[in-house]
């Protein structure tokens, strides 16, 4: 146990298996019965995060918090933020957000924290949610001396006649080159925003004393392990915003944190055990609340928000899948230039808010795609303009991250990475006239956050991207296909290429969707992972590729292609531990189950998964590179990327090696390729599988 200030803490969780999974989730039992010794006294919180609008996980959330309240007498439902836009039945409701607003109300909630996408509907739309909420709302590093923003507190204390004081501190995240929230900027007008870790240090003053200290985070995962290390006073940090499964919470430096992943798929739970008012001991858990029998009247109310006809009104009906976001986002932006009759359109990448579409697809869908509400601005630009746009827009993320139409780019690159420069073309394929102004048009929130030289300041159409997308595809003109064609492509232009680039035998792919199957891209990097690390097994994560990328058999690989075919790659690093076999196995399967696909790529191992007869991964043979089975006993040295290691994967392994800070998955990948000049063949066989069979081969 760990002793410090005085207070006992250790952490032991509770855990209950589920029947069907080889690795679950750890997580509470609905009727599981506490027994707390004599002289303890417990204090059970229940948490939830970014639920973005899913409303019908409230009903099931109440079932379980009001069976505890008739167990126990302290008993607590904390929302650490994100309760908007996902869901056009709240996003499109009369007042906006206002199906959240009687909900939490219902259900009793005792205090939550503002998101980010608590601003997604402008200032008064919330100062009204603030104001009929009947819950304090918190949020101590916004300052609102310019703005009236009273009734929005930084902390709030909560005492009972005869039990222990809850302290609970409100955090927002803010973006380090911004200094704002990840919101629209004109949503922010009149707020400024503080340091959340300095704001919690200047306010450690306010949890002294005994009782319970909670700090409720919209920081995420990684800035809650800073909060921990700056403020050790807390007994939790209750999380948002990263939509990180901490199954069992994590204690870091004497801290408990948690968080309940997202869109109401679990409800968290911890108890904390205080002895002569200071926190002794805690468990923590989650409860999958598919499970759970929904509450009668809160379901009552949520069936009568939902019962909107207008929003099952199919508006398209596709003659084949969109599986990707860069797939849709061209097809927005494609609608948008036929609708508002563009030369060009882009969109944000992350202002997409689903991955596929397919068949008839109604108005709720399009709202849950576009949940923004961003206006249509138009700017007339000269190609040097859009130049300067596209230069900020891999400023901002190392990439192309613009979706686009009437457009395609060639961007050329030193084999260090630099670009040299970049072509516009036109759909011919012909360049841009430097001379001419073209018509261009994007979202409000490129135009207010992506700062760039322009001469025409521009102006709004006074029209959603939503709206627009849902007009043209109501107008009976002919449906636009979606085109497959990949609109960014980049070339390593000049310079000595033998020492950073080598050429393939076969095509190098990302695949349509990276979570579908296992690509060549994905293989490259994790044996690369492997061998530089001289590791046994690597693991990549397959949400760092970007979906859609072929790069030609005999074509160089060096930098740009690189930055072309994965993410935040010059950022993140590698983490190598010691896990046994029968963990790893166990890690893969429940990672699969989660993402519902291959959520990494291997080297080193084979994997095949098994669905049951309901449709379950539920088995998983695994072999080495030599073709023998997993040996679960076996301590195998494993190397994953440090940035999910941190953030999305609860592992306890046997050896946690130290980090070299300055080794990036780019510098390992573009090691790697100079030692081998020619890539085989090997990459492109298939290393993860899913298979519809119950029984394994």
């Amino acid at each position: 146990m760990k002793f410090f200030h005085g207070r006992m803490r250790a952490l032991s969780a509770v855990l209950v298996f589920s029947v069907s999974s080889i690795f679950p989730l750890k997580s509470w039992a609905v009727d599981q019965p506490l027994i707390t010794p004599e002289g303890e006294e417990r204090v059970v919180i229940f948490h939830y995060n970014d639920l973005h609008g899913r409303i019908e996980r409230l009903a099931r959330m109440a079932t379980v918090v009001r069976e505890a309240r008739q167990q126990h007498r302290h008993v607590y439902l904390l929302c650490a933020g994100d309760n908007f836009s996902g869901n056009p039945v709240v996003d499109q409701a009369e007042p906006r957000g206002e199906p959240v607003l009687k909900l939490l109300n219902a259900l009793g909630i005792q205090a939550m924290v503002l998101g980010n996408h608590e601003f997604d509907y402008g200032q008064d739309v919330l100062q009204r949610f603030v104001g009929l909420a009947r819950v304090p709302v918190l949020c101590a590093n916004m300052n609102t001396s310019d703005a009236n923003w009273d009734a929005v507190k930084p902390f709030v204390r909560i005492e009972t006649k005869a039990g222990p004081v809850l302290t609970i501190l409100g955090l927002i995240q803010v973006e380090p080159d911004s200094g704002i929230p990840s919101a629209h900027p004109s949503r922010l007008s009149g707020l400024n925003f503080l340091d959340p870790i300095k704001t919690a240090t200047r306010l450690r003053g306010n949890l002294a004393g005994d009782g319970v200290r909670i700090a409720l985070s919209h920081l995420g995962y990684a800035t809650d392990r800073q909060l921990a290390e700056a403020v050790p006073e807390l007994d939790v940090i209750v999380g948002g915003h990263s939509h990180t499964v901490l199954d069992s919470g994590v204690v870091h430096n004497g801290v408990l944190i948690v968080q309940a992943g997202a869109h109401g798929d679990y409800l968290g739970r911890v108890d904390l055990f205080l002895y002569k008012g200071a926190v002794s001991r805690s468990e923590a858990g989650l409860i999958q609340l598919e499970s759970v029998e929904p509450a009668a009247d809160i379901l009552a109310m949520v069936t009568e928000f939902e019962n909107n006809p207008v929003m099952e009104r199919v508006v398209v009906t596709l003659p084949r899948p969109l599986v990707d976001k860069t797939e849709l986002g061209n097809w927005i932006c494609d609608l948008l230039c036929r609708r508002l009759n563009l030369d060009i359109a882009f969109h944000n990448a992350g202002g997409v808010r689903v991955k596929r579409l397919d068949g008839e697809v109604n108005l709720k869908t399009i709202y849950r795609m576009l949940p923004f509400q961003n206006l249509v601005v138009q700017m007339q630009l000269y190609p040097r303009e859009i130049r300067g746009l596209i230069e900020t827009d891999v400023a901002k993320h190392g990439k192309v991250d613009l979706l686009m139409s009437g457009l395609r780019l060639r961007i050329k690159r030193t084999p260090a990475g630099k670009i040299v420069n970049i072509d516009l073309l036109d759909d011919q394929g012909k360049p841009l006239d430097e001379n001419r102004r073209y018509t261009v048009g994007f979202n409000s929130y490129i135009a207010a956050s992506y700062h760039f030289e322009h001469e025409d300041p521009g102006k709004s159409l006074e029209m959603t991207t939503a709206a627009a997308v849902i007009e043209y595809l109501e107008s009976g003109r002919p449906p636009i296909p979606a085109d497959p064609a990949l609109r960014v492509v980049e070339e390593v232009h000049g310079g000595d290429l033998s020492g950073v680039a080598a050429r393939s035998e076969d095509p190098l792919e990302t695949g349509k969707d990276p979570f579908a199957l296992s690509s060549p891209a994905g293989n490259l990097m994790a044996d690369a992972m492997r061998e530089e690390s001289d590791s046994q097994v690597a693991l990549f994560p397959s949400r760092l590729l970007v979906p859609g990328i072929r790069i030609d058999a005999g074509s160089f690989i060096g930098p740009a292609q690189v930055r072309a075919m994965y993410k935040h790659t010059a950022k993140n690093g590698i983490q190598v531990v010691k896990i046994s076999g029968g963990a790893l196995q166990a890690f893969l399967l429940e990672r699969v189950r989660f993402r519902k696909g291959l959520d990494v790529q291997v080297s080193g191992l084979s994997c095949s998964f098994y669905r049951n007869k309901n449709g379950v991964v539920d088995r998983a043979v695994c072999r080495l590179a030599d073709g023998s089975v997993l040996d679960k006993e076996q301590m195998l040295r494993v190397v994953f990327c440090d940035y999910d290691f941190d953030r999305y994967y609860q592992i306890k392994p046997a050896v946690m090696e130290p980090r070299r800070k300055d080794l990036t998955l780019e510098t390992l990948l573009l090691t790697y390729l100079a030692k081998h000049p020619r890539l085989d063949g090997e990459l492109s066989a298939p290393r993860m599988v899913i298979r519809d069979t119950a029984v394994p081969e």
